[in-house]
């Protein structure tokens, strides 16, 4: 709902949407990624500690990062990934939601948010960059426990 009905599924009561219109080429679209360290075995009980990358979403990056950049750390993919699409002047912060085993409802990490990056940023790094996040860590269950 944007914000308008002030819902609990909103990040913020008071959050709005501004939209500002842009030429498709102005656009530039970077990928989320979430990791974990590889698990050999089944699943802990415990929840993972996760890592947070934003990849350019350009075929080349994104097969250098999963091919090689996460084996190299002994890590694989923990989530789904997330698209978003920002200019490239722009820095976008995520600010994530997560709900538990128990409770199903959404809470908004507003407080501990992750640094912010922009395409410039990740174009200096390679295409891909860890996501720093202040504390606590990001932590996610597996489906198969």
């Amino acid at each position: 709902d944007e914000g308008y009905g002030g819902h609990d599924s909103s990040p913020k009561p008071t959050m709005r949407s501004l939209v500002l219109p842009a030429r498709p080429e102005d656009i530039c679209d970077v990928r989320i990624y979430f990791s974990r360290k590889k698990q050999e075995n089944r699943c802990p009980a415990a929840p993972h500690d996760i890592s947070v990358y934003a990849v350019l979403d350009k075929e080349a990056k994104i097969k250098e990062f999963l091919e090689k950049e996460l084996p190299e750390r002994g890590r694989e993919e923990g989530a789904e990934r997330i698209r978003v699409s920002i200019l490239p002047d722009q820095d976008y912060t995520p600010i994530l939601g997560e709900s538990n085993y128990g409770n199903t409802r959404i809470i908004w990490d507003e407080t501990s948010p992750f640094g912010p990056f922009s395409y410039t940023m990740l174009n200096q790094k390679r295409g891909f960059l860890r996501i720093q996040k202040m504390l606590p860590p990001l932590m996610l269950y597996c489906d198969c426990r």
